[in-house]
């Protein structure tokens, strides 16, 4: 049996509380949107905030902040692995605790890769992440991690920017964190009207100007451009447009 969910925290707790008690017939948990295979069955598990609650209750009864963080943390990677991932090592730490992830064991092993890979690309972007004067006076900064990295993100940039509104718009998941007067929100969106404030513009025409002129033609290396900073980043970056 599969499990499909409908992608949010909740309806993955859901599945946890359903497969935990019937882990010997489940096959895998995965999202309602992923392509299924025709020789596998599926049941669909509404969230409930009943069972989702049982088990974060369980959680914190039991196991340390760490460990809790870390299932979030792998929770947010877009690992097709990750929810069975979870699973596995929910199960594991019935008999080792909160030392789990530190037992020689594959799914442990894996737990700790996913991880990994999710808390790199929030380092990546702490230092990476453009803002841009918008209207109102916001500050806005896209951008399109692999990874839902935007509840971890945001964090750096309210301790960073606490004095000024900003929106942070993960562009590939429709989803925007806006800070604003001390309260941030979180809110799923189609599509966002951004206009460019007339010193905005200018900036970034000068910028570019500054850019070009203290290139050396000669001495462009791409190669080792793309090893600081993959490609895949260039997207939002002023003077890669």
């Amino acid at each position: 049996m599969i499990y499909l969910y409908d992608n949010s925290l909740m309806g993955f707790l859901t599945c946890i509380y359903y497969g935990y008690k019937n882990y010997k017939d489940l096959e895998n948990i995965q999202e309602n949107n992923i392509q299924m295979n025709i020789f596998s069955k599926y049941k669909y598990i509404e969230s409930e905030e009943e069972k989702s609650n049982i088990i974060i209750d369980y959680l914190s009864s039991n196991f340390n902040k760490d460990l809790i963080n870390s299932i979030y943390n792998v929770f947010l990677s877009n690992s097709m692995e990750k929810e069975m991932t979870i699973l596995n090592t929910i199960i594991l730490a019935r008999k080792y605790g909160n030392r789990v992830l530190n037992v020689p064991n594959n799914n442990i092993f894996r737990f700790n890769r996913i991880e990994r890979n999710v808390l790199f690309e929030k380092h990546r972007f702490e230092g990476l992440l453009r803002f841009s004067e918008i209207q109102n006076g916001f500050l806005y900064a896209p951008f399109e991690p692999e990874n839902n990295i935007l509840p971890l993100l945001i964090g750096h940039f309210v301790n960073r920017l606490q004095n000024q509104q900003f929106l942070i718009h993960d562009v590939k998941r429709n989803y925007v964190a806006i800070y604003e007067k001390n309260n941030l929100d979180f809110f799923d969106v189609e599509k966002l009207n951004i206009e460019y404030s007339e010193d905005e513009i200018k900036y970034q025409n000068l910028w570019n100007i500054f850019f070009k002129s203290i290139s050396i033609k000669e001495r462009k290396n791409l190669k080792q451009q793309v090893s600081f900073m993959p490609k895949k980043y260039w997207k939002y970056l002023i003077e890669k447009k």
